[in-house]
């Protein structure tokens, strides 16, 4: 009888001790796949924020810039997000956000808002003047209907009253300004005005604490969560305060408002502050160049 009330407990003990070690096996397993999962998302949000950074102000094949000094460059009443060369890059606080993001932002946050044509295009079939013309394919959709028609001597930014289709017809019963002839080869594409910042997710971390999220809103519509668990976001400006074409330094948005330079804005530096659900901290550095404004 004793000999088997031995073997009960000892193999209750070595039940036990296999079910700790499944257990922690287990939970590092999930620690480790959550860590993995993380680690890509973060990947895809700091390719997001680059990739959009460098495309700033992008408008088809000549420098948006160039264009207006030119005075070849219209914006239409149906789209006024005032494209231009100063605001394709624009910094921004907590304190002093565009109106459409006030009571979104949480405080103490820094914010971005980029402007950019589409690099995917569609072509016109024929010659293009006054209110309505022939695409390949509408670039227009549901969600975005704000269109930049351009060539190397021309563009306007619209919003197109149809989406899908091979028909652009500018809403308003708006015309174009400039007449385009085939040989320029026009290229018509989607416009997007993308704002970042920071703000309450509505969950919590293990400690009950409220966890943020970097979001994006695209011409000025719903928010979109960009990376969760994201703490705070400190922007840097990289200026060329001589046009000497290099970085003379970064500074913060209020300085770059006073030096009334956002055209000389070449790069960005940004900081993020993540936070894990177990409240573990980390700095992520994200360094991207403005490409229409190098050399």
């Amino acid at each position: 009888m004793l000999e088997l009330l031995v073997a009960c407990v000892l193999s209750f003990i070595l039940i036990a001790s296999l079910c700790q070690v499944y257990l922690t096996v287990s939970s590092a397993y999930r620690k480790q796949a959550d860590l993995a999962a993380r680690a890509e998302n973060i990947r895809i949000a700091t390719q997001i924020l680059v990739n959009n950074i460098r495309s700033a102000g992008y408008a088809g094949c000549a420098r948006l810039q160039d264009l207006q000094k030119a005075q070849h460059y219209t914006e239409h009443a149906s789209a006024l997000f005032h494209f231009t060369a100063e605001n394709s890059l624009h910094g921004f606080t907590s304190q002093s956000p565009p109106a459409y993001l006030k009571g979104k932002i949480i405080p103490n946050n820094d914010i971005l808002v980029i402007q950019s044509a589409a690099s995917s295009v569609t072509r016109t079939y024929d010659s293009v003047a006054g209110n309505s013309f022939l695409v390949a394919a509408n670039p227009a959709t549901p969600s975005n209907k704000v269109l930049l028609l351009s060539t190397c001597q021309n563009a306007e930014l619209f919003t197109s009253k149809e989406t899908g289709g091979q028909v652009v017809t500018l809403e308003n019963d708006e015309k174009l300004s400039y007449s385009y002839v085939v040989k320029e080869q026009p290229e018509v594409g989607s416009f997007a005005e993308i704002a970042y910042f920071i703000g309450d997710s509505g969950s919590f971390d293990v400690k009950g604490a409220p966890l943020y999220s970097l979001y994006e809103v695209i011409n000025r519509g719903n928010k979109e969560e960009v990376l969760g668990g994201v703490n705070s976001m400190q922007i840097r400006y990289g200026i060329d305060l001589k046009g000497r074409g290099v970085i003379d330094g970064y500074l913060t948005a209020a300085e770059v408002d006073n030096l009334q330079a956002w055209i000389r804005v070449k790069s960005v530096k940004i900081i993020l502050q993540l936070r894990s659900n177990l409240g573990e901290m980390d700095n992520l550095e994200i360094y991207a160049a403005v490409r229409g404004r190098l050399g």
